[in-house]
């Protein structure tokens, strides 16, 4: 009587929290979505009303993980039968991430009985971080409910070739919601293909992998999409990935809490547990190994430390897991209840909070609506802008075309042509003209970390670095002449770009 007890009160307090989030989701949509995702919301939209895959309007892009923009570009679709016009209100896109949302904590519940764990921090967990933080509009919901079945089907995928099939499946589909994904499912193959079993029926999920790097390939230039290529100094080894200095360390903040605690954390009880629990123990080994090979290889072939929140969706997973293992292996009967409450309240408030914060906090300094308020005024609604960054809110609320300095939402093809050409400014000036739609403005609003723009001290011309795929901090470099700007504002310039 007592443990129900418990467990409905938990249930409830768990439920209101749920319920204030959501509360503050459909009530303040723009707070919990960050300027990358808007390149889905954005692309899905054009896919959906006009049948190209495209962010800019301008080329095709290939920058986004597949399964979620096909899953939006389908939702988008089905808005604009009823009214197109939602496809630009953030709201649009809170029904496929609620009811993702709501599959992945049913999932994870059935994953807890059979593993014989408690059900809550494994359920809970992932949901609130992919609800309560400024996830919405990211891949980062799909991510987590594929997974959940990769983890689900893994446990019996030994037994039958029917079973040896789901996991296949499953296993591709994770991959496809984000393709980084790739490294914690390799390790979960890894350990099944080390049991006596089904081998060669797990090797069917190459085959969906197979079949979209081929599209992409035949249909772009490149197996991976532009992001990635642009990120990657792969092969040549670049230790980026391990700053220890300035605001974005790669051993404090969000790298910390969700990076590198559950990975330790979780390697730390896959051992402790496994002549106690060898199941459990295996499955989470493999979880820390491929949550591992990921973190190297960001470390070591990657322009940048990686600290963006959509990243983190695995390692959450896992410390989930992980503190369900422990409150069931590893605290005392009599503290349990305690123990797994603490484990899914506190960090349910702590996400609630700020959830709370981010809907509450006044908007100040907001350069897209800078930049959109000045496209209103001036009445242009049919431009194509050459933006430095923010291209993403800038794009999702505005019927101009808009192109993003940092070529994350370009194509291999455009990217390589510009970064080939004696000076990459004009060359993108051209192939916007070559495409129908010459550039228009030039809109300075911040750097990225991949493209940097800056007046020269005569204000008469622009400087450009970019950052080159497949090296250590090589940039190529150009500038472009421009007359006066036609609007300046701290922190923001425009132009007009020269024809």
């Amino acid at each position: 009587m007592e443990i129900r007890v418990w467990q409905r009160g938990l249930g409830a307090g768990l439920a209101a929290i749920a319920g204030g989030v959501v509360a503050a989701l459909c009530a303040w949509p723009e707070r919990f979505i960050v300027d990358d995702a808007y390149f889905y919301l954005v692309t899905a939209r054009n896919l959906a009303l006009h049948g190209e895959q495209t962010f800019s309007q301008v080329w095709p892009t290939n920058g986004v993980h597949p399964l979620w923009l096909w899953l939006l570009a389908a939702w988008s679709w089905l808005v604009a039968r009823v009214d197109a016009s939602w496809l630009f209100n953030a709201r649009s896109v809170l029904p496929p991430t609620l009811l993702l949302a709501t599959a992945t904590a049913l999932l994870a519940l059935r994953l807890a009985d059979r593993l014989a764990l408690p059900r809550w921090p494994g359920a809970v967990l992932p949901v609130a971080f992919g609800l309560g933080l400024p996830l919405l509009g990211t891949e980062a919901a799909l991510s987590a409910l594929t997974l959940a079945w990769a983890l689900h089907t893994w446990l019996d995928a030994h037994r039958s070739t029917r079973a040896a099939l789901l996991f296949a499946l499953a296993s591709a589909l994770a991959v496809l919601s984000r393709l980084d994904n790739l490294f914690v499912i390799m390790a979960l193959h890894g350990a099944l293909w080390l049991r006596p079993g089904h081998r060669r029926a797990q090797l069917w999920a190459l085959l969906p992998l197979a079949a979209w790097l081929a599209v992409n390939a035949a249909q772009f230039g490149a197996l991976v999409p532009v992001s990635g290529l642009l990120k990657s100094t792969f092969p040549q080894i670049c230790a980026n990935g391990l700053q220890r200095d300035g605001i974005n360390t790669a051993f404090s903040g969000y790298n910390l809490v969700f990076g590198w605690l559950p990975l330790l954390a979780t390697a730390a009880v896959a051992v402790r547990l496994r002549r106690r629990a060898p199941a459990v123990a295996q499955l989470l080994a493999a979880l820390a190994v491929g949550c591992a090979g990921h973190a190297a290889y960001t470390a070591l072939f990657t322009h940048h430390v990686g600290s963006w929140l959509w990243h983190y969706t695995v390692p959450v997973v896992m410390g989930a897991w992980a503190l369900a293992a422990v409150a069931q292996h590893l605290v005392a009967i009599r503290w349990r209840p305690l123990a797994i409450a603490a484990m899914t309240l506190l960090p349910a408030l702590a996400v609630a909070g700020y959830a709370a914060r981010a809907a509450t906090r006044a908007q100040t300094g907001d350069e897209a609506l800078r930049v959109r308020d000045w496209l209103h005024d001036n009445q242009v609604t049919d431009a194509t802008l050459l933006v430095s960054d923010a291209q993403g809110a800038i794009a999702f609320a505005s019927t101009n075309r808009v192109i993003g300095l940092d070529l994350l939402t370009a194509n291999p093809a455009c990217v390589r042509t510009a970064l080939a050409a004696p000076n990459a400014l004009e060359s993108l000036l051209q192939q916007a003209r070559d495409a129908g739609h010459p550039i228009d403005f030039i809109v300075l609003t911040s750097d990225t970390w991949l493209a940097k723009l800056w007046p020269m001290a005569d204000g008469r011309a622009l400087e450009f670095a970019f950052l080159q795929p497949g090296t250590c901090g090589t940039r190529t470099r150009a500038r472009l002449a421009v007359a006066a700007p036609v609007w300046q504002a701290p922190g923001l310039t425009v132009w007009r770009a020269p024809r």
